[in-house]
């Protein structure tokens, strides 16, 4: 910029129409692209919150619904399911299996291939050292 005075000729670029619209043009539209990611965020953490939400309730629900139906039973009834009348909060959340042996959530490890197998980290021996 020159700090002598523009010519009606010479227009300022801000007053000129065409790149005004050029540059306003492409703000809106790098404007809306905004709007659409937000929305679309937005729209995604609400469905896989409320999905969550739903799944929580249902299980709660069942849960619930597991208590009373065992409850409802008398100690007799439930000695010969297998089950202690204690048990009955940790059978409905899936904690225990009706035997109240295993826990329903373990997964067998697999075992470790002896080729995979080394010194320990915390091994006290020496290692030996080539000559």
């Amino acid at each position: 910029m020159s700090d002598t005075a523009c010519t009606e000729r010479e227009p300022w670029l801000s007053h000129d129409p065409r790149v005004y619209l050029t540059h306003t043009a492409r703000a809106r539209q790098l404007q809306s692209e905004a709007f659409a990611r937000a929305f679309g965020t937005t729209g995604r953490f609400l469905a896989r919150n409320g999905s969550n939400a739903l799944r929580w309730i249902a299980g709660a629900i069942r849960r619930r619904r597991t208590i009373s139906e065992l409850s409802r039973l008398d100690d007799h009834q439930l000695a010969d399911i297998g089950i202690d009348r204690a048990q009955i909060p940790m059978i409905a959340q899936g904690l225990i299996g009706p035997s109240g042996a295993a826990p329903r959530w373990s997964i067998a490890a697999a075992p470790c291939p002896p080729e995979l197998r080394g010194d320990a980290a915390n091994e006290t021996k020496t290692p030996s050292v080539a000559a």
